[in-house]
């Protein structure tokens, strides 16, 4: 009985520490879009995105948490319906946390329809499915146990129970979203709002084959807002959020970057390439204040941030998380309007 309630303890645990969720959280959340919402394939300035996160954390607790993700998405028929297009993307996710080595992959295919709402293509509507494949696994070989201590000592070689425990489980998985997006035709205010769902069919999943757990259903909402001080400005500000809950637990993560254009790409021709830098500072809600650097060049985005910590994990971490490092590169970001299947108008 120890065991299954030590392994319980380690699995609510390892949740509590992700944020109060089973997803890991990246502070860089606006460099994860497939993740937060499948109605952003294709929602981007360029014809194909491709992003890779990685996060490690917590090193002065013993075993550090480590989460690694990659995605790419592209755009679809751009030249055939106008200003609508269709996207499609794919997104892979892995984290690996605590002695347990409880860990989360998952890999998911999203598919979008992207609707201009006006003739000037400064509205559009999104909405995007995403189906894919999810495993939790645990290894429980570094793990002691409470019966396996007898008088002359520790010894492993004890059984530690009779109920056999699935060190991997996986299941099928399902999500959901929309997307409302505005771009004025000078560039110098763009705007979206979004609202997706995962887990809809709330897979089960369970280490000791109970068939009553179930993965809850995930929501996230999230937006932002880029603008620039006057078309002959150099200087722009982007405030951006996603809030984000999951049966009990909630998390809101927000904050704003503040940017200087070096260079400005050319709307026309794709001459000039985009260059600028950004600074932003970002609060994951009671629990980590991270600043972000940002640095921009032509289609290649580097970004760089580190959490601090100031919830009650502070008393063990004293303060100090991690760093996380994304990078990201756009396939003909404001290459200019003569540059088949771009859209400006987005971020």
């Amino acid at each position: 009985m120890k065991r299954f309630i030590l392994l319980g303890t380690m699995i609510f645990g390892s949740s509590l520490v992700f944020a109060q969720s089973t997803e890991p959280v990246m502070t860089q959340f606006y460099n994860t879009p497939l993740q937060i919402n499948p109605a952003n394939a294709g929602l981007f300035a360029g014809e194909a995105r491709i992003i890779t996160n990685f996060k490690r954390q917590w090193e002065s607790i013993g075993q550090p948490f480590q989460t690694i993700a990659a995605s790419g998405d592209f755009q679809v028929a751009r030249d055939v319906t106008g200003g609508d297009f269709f996207g499609v993307g794919i997104a892979i996710n892995q984290d690996k946390s605590g002695l347990s080595e409880l860990a989360n992959l998952s890999a998911n295919l999203s598919a979008s329809f992207t609707k201009a709402l006006d003739s000037r293509l400064t509205h559009f509507a999104s909405v995007g499915l995403q189906g894919g494949y999810g495993q939790r696994s645990i290894s429980t070989a570094g793990l002691n146990w409470g019966n396996q201590w007898t008088n002359t000592g520790f010894n492993p070689a004890i059984p530690v129970g009779d109920q056999a425990i699935d060190e991997s489980v996986g299941f099928f998985d399902v999500g959901a979203g929309v997307n409302y997006f505005y771009s004025d035709r000078s560039d110098n205010l763009k705007m979206y709002l979004g609202v997706a769902g995962f887990h809809l069919a709330k897979p089960k999943y369970s280490f000791m084959g109970n068939e009553d757990i179930q993965l809850e259903r995930k929501f996230n909402v999230n937006g932002g807002v880029y603008s620039r001080f006057g078309r002959s400005t150099n200087f722009s500000v982007f405030p951006n959020f996603v809030y984000s809950w999951q049966g009990k637990a909630n998390v809101l993560i927000y904050g704003m970057d503040f940017e200087y254009r070096i260079s400005g790409g050319s709307r026309s021709t794709g001459t000039h390439k985009y260059t600028s830098v950004a600074v932003g500072l970002y609060n994951r809600w009671k629990e980590v204040i991270s600043p972000v650097v940002k640095l921009h060049k032509a289609g290649f985005s580097l970004y760089i941030s580190y959490d601090f910590e100031i919830g009650n994990i502070t008393r063990i971490t004293n303060g100090q998380s991690g760093m996380e490092v994304s990078l990201k590169y756009r396939v003909g970001f404001r290459s200019g309007k003569g540059s088949k299947n771009i859209n400006n108008a987005f971020i």
